[in-house]
């Protein structure tokens, strides 16, 4: 059962047929306006009159503005312009305008073609940000060839690379057919790039409503690759975004931690990171497909309402992550309310669908699935753990989850032959869990086994959301922990998901997923509120939320959870973070 991306690829479909068929590009105009007073239109304009427009307008006291009717294409092989450049920012620069820039269409994306190649002098990405408060919005980014152009340690993003720019919007774009090749190990990112520094992390990063489809990454991060992202004031989200059919290189330049969709690492800082409302999909490479870690400090990510399926992994060899998710180093990974299915391992992998590393860092791995599902990963091969190399072993919960799998349990060795294949029920008769302790017992780790259901979700298998839960789907539905709180920042209490399970809302952590009648009023803490599902339902439809990364809807009466809030005042539901 494979996802359908249908939703984003519907909006892009106009550019994306014209590309397909050999129409020419449509002729561009460009407007600008840089906020201060001065303004020009250029007519039947070029690459260069594109970055003449942005040098233009970005940078001035009121936040500027470029917009983009039609295509532009870089002609290939001219060595006088290579990648678009924004350096001063507080800038928007958003296409699909019509010729009078005063209607917008999302279905008619502008095509920016950077046309690069594997020459000597075409070697560029589409796009270069390193101005904060940035925003782009309606563009397909295309045609980026970035090859070791930089040095060793900077050869990101061959379609958009976002260079320590703070505040960075990227919205509404379709980022495919750009290709990051080289020797290099930090060939990363060959859709979008973003990146803070070894010492600083990048703030308030937005990637929203796009498509990453079909780019090639020679290291990590075959469609987005993270690094040093996000603060808890100000966390990196990638929200209602499609990573799907993204390829990684040579098993030589990458490892467990690739992440063929997306890669979210670091080095020294902590970082936050949410993924929510996304899809990852039909990725291949040889880590997972979402790939999380970080080696030195203590780095979180927050996975909610997305789902992992359909990925592949090209061998295993010396290293053995999963094809859906891989979680290593000094990491917490909370997956909540995710699908994880239909993943499926190269032969003599660990983990199918999840695998959890403690490695050298051990204490520090920590894992949370809560309200999860995972479904059919290649059997057998379903979720591995490992730790055989460390001193101490990581902290690792189940919470509430659906599980339809046999795992892999990979024991507290470094001896391939120790493993052993087993059923949940095997696995829960172990204390404490096989693989989730250090060799000689001296860890300060923690494991927790709660509320866990083992049996088929009966997903709805066809269709545009084949992993839709159907009226059959009774184990997952309304059978998520769920927790009702409050906070200074809201008018009426609400209901979240408590990723972390500690009975306590803690902002840019916790998943607030409905609202008693109120609004949120205030912005003192970075709130995560996503109040409905992949496929655009209500959370909380019945008396509690559902298993899974979708939300069963039924026409019956209103359950209890739902009669509850009518009595507080109405749902009054405010807007999702559906923004545009």
């Amino acid at each position: 059962m494979k996802p359908i991306h249908r939703t984003i690829v519907v909006i892009a479909l106009g550019a994306t047929l014209a590309l397909c068929l050999g129409a020419p590009a449509r002729a561009a105009d460009i407007y600008w306006n840089d906020g201060d007073g001065g303004s020009n239109t250029i007519l039947g304009a070029t690459w260069n009159d594109l970055q003449s427009a942005i040098n233009s307008a970005q940078g001035g006291g009121a936040a500027g503005m470029v917009k983009i009717s039609g295509d532009l294409a870089r002609t290939a092989g001219d060595a006088s312009i290579g990648d678009l450049e924004v350096t001063s920012g507080n800038l928007t620069i958003s296409g699909g305008w019509d010729g009078s820039f005063t209607s917008q269409s999302l279905a008619s994306k502008s095509v920016l073609n950077v046309n690069g190649s594997n020459t000597a002098d075409n070697k560029f990405r589409v796009l270069t940000i390193t101005g904060a408060n940035t925003t782009v919005d309606n563009l397909q980014i295309t045609g980026g060839e970035d090859v070791g152009i930089y040095t060793v340690y900077q050869n990101y993003g061959a379609g958009v690379f976002v260079n320590g720019a703070d505040n960075t919007t990227l919205k509404n774009l379709r980022v495919t057919g750009n290709t990051l090749v080289g020797s290099y190990t930090a060939n990363a990112g060959g859709g979008i790039a973003a990146k803070g520094s070894n010492t600083t992390r990048l703030s308030g990063l937005l990637i929203s409503h796009c498509e990453v489809d079909n780019n090639f990454a020679q290291s990590s991060g075959g469609g987005i690759y993270l690094f040093d992202v996000g603060t808890n004031a100000s966390p990196g989200v990638v929200e209602y975004t499609d990573v799907h059919n993204n390829t990684m290189g040579s098993p030589s330049y990458h490892n467990n931690n690739s992440g063929s969709g997306i890669a979210v690492t670091g080095d020294n800082v902590s970082t936050h990171v949410l993924i929510a409302n996304s899809v990852i999909a039909d990725n291949d490479g040889r880590g997972g497909a979402l790939s999380s870690s970080n080696f030195s400090t203590a780095h979180n990510v927050v996975v909610y309402g997305t789902l992992i399926a359909g990925n592949t992994q090209q061998s295993a060899g010396d290293y053995q992550g999963a094809a859906g998710v891989y979680n290593g180093g000094r990491n917490t990974l909370y997956l909540a309310n995710s699908t994880i299915a239909d993943n499926v391992a190269a032969s003599g992998a660990l983990g199918a669908g999840l695998y959890a590393d403690a490695g050298s860092y051990g204490a520090y791995s920590q894992l949370e699935l809560v309200n999860s599902i995972l479904s059919d990963n290649d059997k057998l091969k379903a979720f591995a753990a490992s730790n055989a190399y460390a001193a101490t072993g990581g902290n690792f919960e189940f919470l509430r989850s659906l599980l339809n799998e046999t795992l892999y349990d990979k024991k507290d060795t470094a001896t391939p032959s120790d493993e052993t294949a087993t059923t949940l029920a095997g696995a829960l008769a172990f204390t404490p869990i096989p693989g989730f302790h250090s060799r000689d017992d001296s860890g300060t780790q923690s494991q927790a086994i709660e509320g866990n259901t083992e049996g088929d979700p009966l997903f709805l298998g066809s269709g545009d959301d084949p992993y839709q839960l159907t009226s059959s789907s009774t184990l997952a539905i309304d059978n998520g922990l769920i927790l009702s709180g409050s906070h200074a920042d809201f008018s009426s209490g609400f209901f979240y998901v408590d990723v972390n399970h500690n009975s306590t809302y803690d902002p840019a952590l916790d998943v607030i997923f409905l609202i008693d009648g109120g609004t949120q009023t205030g912005s003192s803490a970075f709130h995560y509120v996503y109040l409905d599902d992949l496929a655009g339902n209500l959370r909380g439809a019945g008396s509690s939320i559902d298993r899974g990364a979708y939300e069963y809807q039924s026409v019956s009466v209103p359950e209890p959870i739902t009669v509850a809030l009518l009595s507080l005042g109405g749902l009054g539901l405010v807007a999702s973070r559906r923004r545009r």
